[in-house]
């Protein structure tokens, strides 16, 4: 497999990406605290049918962050007219589904499909049970990162990104993660010469800051919604106002998954993936 490596120059900064693969085009978008390796269960695979575009999200990976506010949207914009692209197919999986979401939702005119995974929805009600087993994971998290403690915060991580309300998740696919999260240097926590770069929710922005939940009948394109059979109970109420919200959205659950589904069943993933974007012709 032939792929073409390369750094896309955007608004103060660069996206490292790789490309592989011939026919439509495929954007991937990775989660928190990874990089383009979290696809690489996909990448071959997938470009066996599509021109598959990976990259690293500004701040994670090979792309460097920067102290000046900036758009995930807008640097997906530039990358792609940086690759001559002007329609594609979009993936994207947890903080990955949200960044093609809200990309999908600023420029419809580039997006032919979307696929999103385990995301998270601005303005949805989440459960005080929920909200209970979630915050004292997450602000261990932040705690460790304080302290730059970063072995333990990737740790913390795990427990609620890789292991699922059901329990740990297979040990490895815990050692996978954690490998994959070696490159993250926490920028976004101790950005340069202390300054916070701001990822902008640019489909906030752009709409008065109406939250994303009220939006969801902007998106107009065949959508995929996906989730692990284990994710938390409010991320598959979130997967339900998707589907319900989104006018050409179906679901597929992976069983026996947690959050991060693709890594825990890639064979599943990606039939489920290839399965529906096959049927967009």
């Amino acid at each position: 497999m032939n792929i073409t490596k390369g750094f896309a120059e955007v608004e103060n900064s660069k996206l490292y990406y790789e490309v592989a693969g011939e026919g439509h085009p495929l954007l991937l978008i990775h989660p928190m605290l990874t990089s383009h390796k979290y696809w690489d269960d996909q990448f071959s695979e997938f470009a066996e049918q599509y021109r598959v575009i990976r990259y690293d999200v500004r701040g994670f990976g090979q792309s460097p962050i920067s102290k000046e506010t900036f758009s995930d949207s807008q640097d997906i914009v530039e990358l792609l007219d940086f690759l001559g692209i002007t329609k594609t197919y979009i993936l994207g999986l947890s903080f990955g589904g949200e960044i093609a979401m809200h990309f999908t939702l600023e420029h419809p005119e580039l997006v032919d499909g979307l696929v999103m995974s385990g995301v998270g929805l601005e303005g949805y009600e989440y459960s005080a049970e929920g909200t209970a087993e979630f915050e004292p994971k997450w602000m261990a998290f932040i705690e460790h990162i304080q302290k730059h403690d970063f072995d333990g915060a990737r740790e913390r991580f795990m427990e609620f990104a890789v292991d699922s309300p059901v329990g740990r998740a297979d040990e490895k696919v815990r050692e996978r993660a954690r490998a994959l999260m070696q490159d993250y240097t926490f920028p976004h926590f101790f950005p340069p010469e202390e300054v916070i770069a701001v990822a902008e929710d640019s489909a906030s922005a752009g709409a008065e800051n109406v939250p994303v939940i009220q939006r969801l009948h902007e998106i107009q394109v065949p959508t995929l919604v996906m989730s692990g059979g284990y994710e938390a109970k409010d991320i598959q109420g979130i997967v339900d106002v998707l589907v319900r919200d989104i006018p050409h959205a179906q679901k597929a659950v992976i069983p026996n998954a947690g959050h991060f589904v693709s890594l825990e069943k890639p064979a599943e993933f990606n039939r489920a993936v290839l399965d529906f974007l096959g049927n967009l012709g």
